[in-house]
Order: C-alpha cells, then structure tokens, then sequence
C-alpha cells in the first residue's frame, strides 16, 4: 500500500479575485437583509471598482516595465492598454461609464462633510413639513440592486477585455480568487523525491 505524499509547492491569492467576488456575494446578501439593503448596493458597486483597479495593478506589474504604482486608474488602463497595441477610446463606453464609476468611489474615498440648509416643521406625531434634509448626492446614486448589478457586469465586461489581449489562452475568467501550483511531491520518508508541475485554480 502507498503511503501518502507531502506536496510542496506555492498558492497564489489575487485581491482582485477576491473584491469582486465579495462585490456578487453583497448583492445576493442584499436580498436576506431585513433592513439597509441598500447598504449592500453601495458596497457592493464600490468593491467593484476597487477590484478593477486592483486587476489593472496586477496586469501592469507583470506586463509593463515600471509600472506607475501611484497613477491614476485612467492613466494605468492607458498603458495596459498602449502595451497591447490598442487605443483608448475616452470619450466612448466602457471607459466613460468607468469614469462614472471612479468618480463615485472618489467621491467617498476623498468625501468632506456635507453642509446643506435646510428648513421643515417638525409635528408631534412624528409628521414632518417643508424641505427634508438633503442628502449628499454620492449617497443617492448605487442603492439600488439594478445600479449594483449593472456597475458588477461593467467592470467584469472590462476585465474580461483586458483579460483577452493580456491572456488570450487563460481559460480562466480574470475574476478567479485563488490557485495553487504543486511543484515537488516528497514521499512521506523524505529519501525520493519526484517532480511535477500542476495547478489548480478557484
């Protein structure tokens, strides 16, 4: 009978992977929540985005020499893009709808306090009269599941894109989490050692 074999080898997690992956998960969430669904949306929409610019970072660092950690994403999808002999269309989709997308996340990443007037009557039942507090614009836009959704397949659509001209022959869809490469199979008596090349991927 075998004795069973200690495998040596290296796991590779990808951030990006993970933030979109959590970006679905929160709109399915979402659906169980008995209050501040649309909590989740918005949530949802910014760790999207955030796994776009995280995919762009790890197809920079692997593609292009001196990659500009500390640019723009507009300014790193440029040279991605540049690097595979294709042109940015800025004032087209996906790149606009991308823009849209930044902006919201700047929005809150670089947010300030929000100082509005407002005016009402306030009754003693509860009711309320006049102008209602306004709310920040960033804070009525990404509540919604359709907004949450539709932000999801935008920056799919456009990793996906990327993902043909950087990795034409990765069957892999470039939003995968985690994979594993086994390098070395030692016996379980350490004397012989064998090796193989392998991968597997979640």
């Amino acid at each position: 009978m075998s004795r069973p074999a200690r495998m040596v080898g290296r796991s590779w997690f990808f951030p990006h992977g993970y933030l979109n992956n959590w970006a679905e998960h929160l709109i399915g969430d979402a659906q169980d929540a008995r209050s501040g669904s649309a909590n989740y949306y918005r949530i949802s929409a910014l760790l999207a985005v955030m796994s776009f610019e995280a995919y762009l970072n790890y197809v920079g660092e692997r593609y292009v020499e001196e990659w500009p950690e500390r640019k723009s994403w507009a300014k790193k999808l440029v040279l991605i893009l540049e690097k595979f002999g294709l042109t940015p269309l800025r004032d087209q989709e996906p790149f606009t709808l991308l823009k849209d997308l930044f902006d919201y996340r700047n929005s809150l990443a670089h947010a300030r306090i929000f100082e509005a007037p407002v005016e009402y009557i306030e009754h003693r039942d509860g009711r309320f009269e006049g102008d209602q507090i306004a709310d920040p614009e960033w804070y009525l836009i990404f509540g919604t599941r359709e907004q949450a959704e539709r932000t999801l397949q935008i920056i799919r659509d456009a990793m996906q894109a990327i993902h043909q001209v950087a990795d034409p022959t990765d069957p892999r869809h470039p939003w995968w989490i985690h994979a594993v490469g086994r390098s070395i199979a030692v016996k379980a008596d350490d004397q012989e050692a064998t090796k193989s090349s392998s991968e597997g991927t979640i």
